[in-house]
């Protein structure tokens, strides 16, 4: 059966994560890029504007930061709306079928989770989830997740659909975010969706309320506490802060006959949280870590980690990012 022919757009990192996974399914006739020039995997690289003496069946936008973007662009080159696919991967649990543009949003839809990524939210941590399930854990037991940094829901979505994981309890700071995520969960049926309760709160070392920059960035809101420097005309928001141990402590007790797992993403406030933790010797009732750290790591999640009888396994993306996946060996 001959493959479907598809014109790539986008030949950064991504690209080259993805070629093994395209070429394994399609039939590629064209690699283009707004910036990029060369030979990339055997293929000249040409700019976008190229597409147009090109024949296909689709056309994959590979740069996530920029897929609305992108769409935009070939649209005002006559390239047909249905043929224009914002391409997050392809494995056993994700298909182009399972994403399409609507509008002004992207709509994903596997038949068992649903939500929407706009131009603010951008992928939202599509391709970690779903493509690498960088949030997946081996076991079968009953299970709740504590969603630290749920950003839009996608995460928070992603545990739900597990069925041994009977509750989900996340937390976003950003009241936008928020917003979306509520959303998000709220397209999905009532077994997913009863399962998440998420909440408008940051966690970290101290009650108290913080006024931040918040940061559009495509991928995802950042925010970053104002200082004397910040324009507080722009993009500021305030933010509750509960003390992490109040409010994880009586969770732990109510849920102690289940795995329990903690996932952060939390932009830095992981040192805070665990500083929290430890003040209350909670750590060891968790089961499971996984913990994006930010900024300059030195070793403080890792030596009360191993104080509390966890193994763990640390990877870095970058220089000042990466993830700790942490097992509580006592508790088995």
């Amino acid at each position: 059966m001959a493959k479907e022919k598809v014109v790539v757009i986008g030949t950064g990192e991504r690209y080259y994560k993805m070629w093994p996974t395209i070429t394994h399914n399609y039939d590629v006739v064209a690699a283009l890029d707004n910036n990029v020039r060369g030979n990339i995997k055997g293929i000249d690289i040409e700019g976008v504007s190229e597409i147009t003496k090109y024949s296909y069946d689709k056309v994959l936008v590979l740069p996530v930061n920029y897929m609305f973007e992108i769409k935009e662009q070939l649209l005002e080159m006559g390239v047909p709306a249905d043929k224009i696919i914002p391409y997050f991967g392809e494995n056993i649990s994700l298909k182009t079928t399972d994403y399409k543009y609507v509008n002004d949003k992207i709509l994903f839809d596997n038949g068992t989770i649903r939500f929407e990524l706009d131009k603010d939210s951008g992928h939202g941590g599509v391709n970690g989830i779903f493509f690498d399930h960088v949030y997946n854990w081996g076991g079968a037991e009953d299970s709740i997740v504590i969603d630290i940094g749920a950003n839009i829901g996608l995460s928070s979505l992603f545990f739900a659909a597990r069925k041994n994981v009977t509750k989900v309890i996340g937390y976003e700071p950003l009241r936008s975010t928020y917003q979306k995520a509520l959303h998000n969960i709220n397209l999905n049926k009532t077994e997913i969706k009863d399962k998440i309760n998420i909440y408008n709160l940051a966690l970290g070392n101290a009650n108290e309320e913080k006024i931040v920059n918040c940061t559009p960035q495509n991928a995802r809101t950042v925010f970053s506490i104002c200082t004397d420097q910040c324009d507080f005309n722009k993009n500021v928001e305030k933010i509750y802060v509960r003390k992490a141990s109040e409010i994880l402590t009586p969770i732990f007790q109510e849920y102690h006959d289940k795995k329990i797992v903690v996932k952060m993403d939390c932009e830095g406030s992981e040192y805070a949280i665990f500083e929290s933790m430890m003040q209350a010797d909670i750590v060891r009732d968790v089961d499971i870590f996984m913990i994006e750290f930010h900024l300059q790591d030195k070793g403080i999640i890792e030596d009360c980690l191993i104080k509390n009888g966890f193994r763990y396994i640390k990877t870095n993306t970058a220089d000042y990012i990466g993830f700790v996946y942490a097992f509580n060996i006592k508790k088995g």
